[in-house]
């Protein structure tokens, strides 16, 4: 005999499960449409810069980021409830702060050894700008998703998909 307990428990996963689904269809359907109005804004030349871009700045997160991303998730798990949740948002800051330190310490040294980075050397502080957003929305995410905020995240991807493609149609003069 199924009990009560247990059926309010399917019926909360089955609802987790179907918000999981949407953000997941929502990031998917704003990934393409954002790379379809690109692709038809920019020419093959942009577009290409745009992509190698895109994949240095993936590539470069890897780095001091790598592994951090489950500690924040480990830590929130365990740590949501006895009382030292606070202490974490300042460990979380510093760590922010040092991350991007970190990167500012690098861009400086590639402008001051003057290396040539070819087309990428007039977006060098912009991909620096692009890098520090996305640690900072990296993080946040992490920590939202393993407090196991499956709305907060859904209304996250919507509004960051909206203002991503309104941004680049705004930008394109369409």
């Amino acid at each position: 005999m199924i009990s009560i307990k247990h059926k309010a428990e399917v019926k909360k996963h089955s609802k987790e499960f179907i918000i999981v689904l949407v953000q997941t269809g929502i990031t998917m359907i704003g990934t393409l449409v954002l790379l379809k109005i690109l692709s038809n804004t920019l020419s093959r030349e942009e577009f290409g810069t745009y992509s190698l871009i895109l994949s240095i700045m993936a590539f470069i997160m890897i780095f001091p980021y790598k592994g951090i991303d489950q500690s924040i998730a480990r830590y929130v798990s365990i740590n949501r409830n006895d009382g030292t949740f606070s202490e974490f948002y300042s460990n979380y800051i510093l760590l922010f702060l040092l991350t991007s330190l970190t990167y500012l310490l690098f861009f400086i040294l590639l402008n001051v050894l003057n290396v040539s980075l070819g087309v990428f050397t007039e977006y060098l502080w912009t991909m620096f700008a692009f890098l520090i957003t996305e640690v900072g929305r990296l993080t946040l995410r992490i920590i939202v998703k393993a407090d196991r905020k499956r709305v907060e995240i859904l209304v996250s991807n919507i509004i960051e998909f909206g203002l991503k493609i309104s941004l680049v149609v705004l930008l394109s003069g369409h």
